[in-house]
């Protein structure tokens, strides 16, 4: 996974959009997403609470309806 992150990605979204330093970025963002896990930990730690969670896209962004406590 790492691999194709790091040089298959990149290339592949450069040639398709013609701009490769858009697409260097990539790895290193998304290995700073957070999980729904952890997203839902660090909103309950601060004071919220989770009324629904909705997945899309097979799991590429996921939608979070929290309310403060």
């Amino acid at each position: 996974r790492d691999w194709y992150m790091n040089n298959v990605l990149p290339r592949i979204g450069g040639l398709i959009s013609n701009n490769y330093e858009a697409y260097r970025y990539l790895p290193d963002s998304i290995e700073g997403f957070l999980t729904v896990g952890k997203m839902r930990q660090e909103l309950e730690d601060a004071g919220f609470e989770m009324l629904y969670t909705k997945s899309f896209s097979m799991d590429i962004s996921t939608l979070m309806i929290a309310r403060k406590k």
